[in-house]
């Protein structure tokens, strides 16, 4: 019988918030999401063995500590419907799993990831996966991580995730697919988008932001622990994005003088809001200041264009609110 591969486009990645830190949990049909660029990587603690044998050869090492990294993206999206509750973004335990919190408003119905620094609740949601990659289930458990969300123009809002978490067990090949129903939502694309800077009513035409929570991740090696690494922390966050904007006659952009701001490390309010209609728009709301290096004057397909870095900075000494989305 010839071999059969095993097939990208037969895959789900499914991910719930753990009940307790580390303790992998049971996944329904209804926790499985649409996404794409599915990336798994195993590493361990390579321990070679360099002991003097009476000849030139080396001895077999071995395996030490286990841990894993998976990648993905998604669209971003909402409930296509006035929100109700907590939960009612498909994304949120992925948010709350990156160090963020989740306020849920009834009235005007709106749900907010915001930035926290809280030892206690900065680490506090970490989520089991189960990745099933056509017929192998690979588990990975108590995973914290990082995303990176990137507005194009005329392109779907999406975010990029990478979460690092515990070896829950062997690969197993052979195990049944969830049986899954997607959401029909479809995703805000990135035109008539309102943005601004300070406020500014001026007519920027920008062209991609890219804002990057900027998570350190610690994998915390543990003797007690099955594979020898407890679950993950979040240890430092360095948050940052880049703008790309039109280069404007002086009755535009170029009346805001990014150069001054670069200079003197100005702080900038700063907002962007796509979609329209209940449950369908999302609002991305940071501070900053430009920063990393002056914004560079570049060709992009005939207009010049700024590239502007930035740092995302917080607005108050508790180390919260330095960037929040908003779903309402």
């Amino acid at each position: 019988m010839a071999n059969t591969p095993r097939v990208v486009r037969r895959s789900f990645l499914g991910w719930k918030t753990e009940s307790t830190a580390g303790t992998a949990i049971a996944l329904a049909n209804s926790n499985y999401y649409l996404v794409s660029d599915i990336s798994l990587s195993y590493s361990s603690d390579e321990v070679e063995r360099t002991s003097n044998l009476g000849i030139m050869n080396s001895v077999a090492g071995f395996t030490g500590g286990l841990y894993a990294t998976i990648s993905f993206s998604t669209e971003l999206y909402g409930k296509g419907s006035a929100y109700a509750a907590l939960g009612d973004v498909d994304h949120s335990e992925l948010f709350k799993a990156c160090g963020m919190s989740e306020l849920y408003n009834d009235v005007p119905d709106d749900v907010t990831f915001s930035e926290v620094s809280s030892r206690t609740t900065l680490n506090a949601s970490p989520v089991t996966f189960k990745y099933h990659a056509d017929d192998v289930l690979h588990h990975l458990n108590g995973c914290v991580g990082n995303v990176t969300i990137v507005a194009e123009a005329g392109q779907p809002l999406k975010a990029n995730w990478e979460f690092t978490g515990r070896y829950n067990a062997e690969p197993a090949s052979g195990t049944t697919a969830p049986t899954v129903s997607y959401t029909t939502t479809k995703p805000p694309v990135c035109t008539a988008v309102s943005f601004y800077l300070d406020n500014d009513t001026l007519p920027f035409v920008g062209t991609r932001f890219e804002w990057n929570l900027g998570n350190e991740i610690a994998s915390r090696r543990s003797f007690s622990e099955t594979y020898g690494y407890d679950v993950p922390a979040i240890i430092s966050r360095n948050g940052n994005g880049s703008a790309t904007l039109e280069v404007m006659d002086t009755t535009g952009s170029a009346a805001y003088n990014f150069f001054d701001k670069w200079k003197n490390k100005t702080k900038i309010d700063a907002s962007f809001t796509v979609g329209s209609g209940a449950g369908q728009i999302i609002n991305i709301a940071w501070d900053m200041v430009i920063q990393g290096s002056a914004p560079s004057l570049n060709n992009v397909d005939g207009i010049y264009h700024y590239d502007v870095p930035f740092a995302m900075i917080s607005d108050d000494l508790a180390g919260n609110n330095a960037f929040q989305i908003k779903y309402s």
